[in-house]
């Protein structure tokens, strides 16, 4: 779908071969009833689940007593900074997506991939491949044995960071993913295109982790 001429949460976004049909839309004159399912595709594209019965006229996103916010469609959920292993757009084939950007960008990050093969390509703002990346999503087995390389165990790559694109203003992003076959679903959890900074370098030994002193009690 061409998204150029659309307002929406992300208006960047010009294109994408992911449907927007998650519910039907939201009507006013239509009474819902309780945790009845509907989509504000205009501006906020997402979806919402209804509080009560017989909810007629309360427009979603201004009516949070009557309805809940069930998070982005399907289409824009790769845009929604919320994280969760369920929070993902997906497409039978393929997802093809193409940002405009006005100011240059040094990274490209996909989280939360499920698919076979990604290809990365930036444009001018004439049209023309500025850069170029093709990457699978099937790392080779440790191995360099034959045996190893026919029946040696593969891993998925589920994060992806493409850093030290070409830095010019006023160019386009296109992100394909691609399975083995039409009938795979392709599966992407967050896009996010920006500058890359070195914040620093960690020492031996580091680890990631919390000191937790919260407390939890039934309610």
């Amino acid at each position: 779908a061409d998204l150029s001429g659309e307002e929406a949460v992300a208006p960047y976004v010009v294109s994408s071969n992911i449907p927007e049909d998650d519910y039907s839309d939201f009507d006013e004159a239509e009474p819902y009833l309780l945790s009845e399912m509907v989509m504000v595709r205009s501006t906020f594209h997402r979806n919402y689940q209804s509080n009560i019965g017989s909810n007629v006229g309360n427009y979603p996103p201004e009516s949070i007593a009557q309805w809940t916010d069930a998070g982005a469609t399907n289409r824009w959920r790769m845009f929604d900074m919320k994280t969760g292993s369920d929070l993902q757009s997906t497409n039978e084939g393929s997802i093809d997506v193409t940002v405009a950007l006005a100011d240059p960008v040094g990274s490209v990050t996909l989280l939360n991939i499920d698919g076979l093969e990604v290809t990365v390509r930036m444009f001018s703002a004439t049209n023309v491949l500025l850069d170029e990346r093709v990457i699978s999503l099937l790392t080779d087995p440790p191995e360099a044995t034959w045996y190893d390389y026919f029946f040696g165990r593969r891993t998925a790559v589920r994060d992806l960071v493409l850093v030290d694109w070409p830095q010019e203003e006023n160019t386009s992003i296109q992100v394909t993913i691609t399975g083995e076959d039409e009938t795979d679903t392709i599966k992407l959890g967050k896009l996010v295109i920006g500058d890359a900074i070195t914040l620093g370098y960690t020492e031996i030994g580091s680890s990631i982790g919390i000191v937790d002193y919260s407390t939890k009690e039934p309610d």
